[in-house]
């Protein structure tokens, strides 16, 4: 239970931060790239040692830490703008619906059973959608053929991406336990991935 009110607190804290990057005019990618940089150096120091290994490329999970590393980033910038765009409710709540997709790759693909329980679980989320997205007094509900309501959408596949791909990477044993080195391997990568991405668009402007 406390696992799980501090996962509700941190994923609050972190709408309330990238509200806070709008409205003071933050760049979100930056935030984002240290903030990548930071989880390693905090790995580095709970590991004692490096958290990216030395023959990381030869590791079993290498490459599904490159696919991780590109979703990451780019998914986490999607999700900072939802959640300034769209609004904090909306966008978190279709943004943890991506359980039903992974829930349903695994039904399907791994034939696990659905379960009673998973089911009313689906369903209480769907609900869930609906009423944060009802008129309130004053606040215009989100029309679902506004181009904002993409941002959640593309949350939403992006993070159930990201969880078929954590599946699939426990599934087949690539990884066993609480694996630091992937987790770590795969931030530092979203990260350098964004800090060239931040190069590029800098040597745009200086042409």
């Amino acid at each position: 239970m406390a696992v799980l009110l501090l996962c509700i607190a941190c994923n609050v804290l972190l709408a309330i931060i990238f509200k806070g990057f709008h409205r003071y005019g933050l760049n979100n990618l930056n935030a984002i790239v240290v903030n990548y940089f930071v989880c390693v150096v905090v790995a580095s120091a709970v590991l004692g040692a490096s958290s990216v290994p030395f023959d990381v490329v030869s590791r079993p999970w290498f490459w599904w830490s490159v696919i991780l590393s590109l979703t990451f980033i780019t998914g986490f910038n999607v999700l900072a703008l939802s959640f300034q765009k769209s609004g904090v409710a909306l966008t978190a709540i279709i943004q943890k619906m991506s359980l039903a997709i992974s829930a349903a790759f695994a039904i399907l693909y791994y034939g696990e059973s659905l379960g009673w329980m998973k089911a009313i679980g689906i369903l209480l989320a769907l609900v869930a959608v609906f009423l944060v997205n009802l008129p309130k007094k004053g606040v215009p509900a989100i029309k679902w053929n506004d181009p904002v309501i993409l941002l959640p959408i593309s949350t939403l596949i992006i993070s159930g991406f990201v969880e078929i791909v954590l599946y699939i990477v426990e599934a087949e044993a690539f990884v066993q336990g609480d694996n630091i080195e992937f987790v770590a391997t795969s931030f530092g990568m979203a990260g350098l991935w964004g800090l060239f991405y931040t190069i590029w668009e800098l040597t745009k402007g200086v042409k």
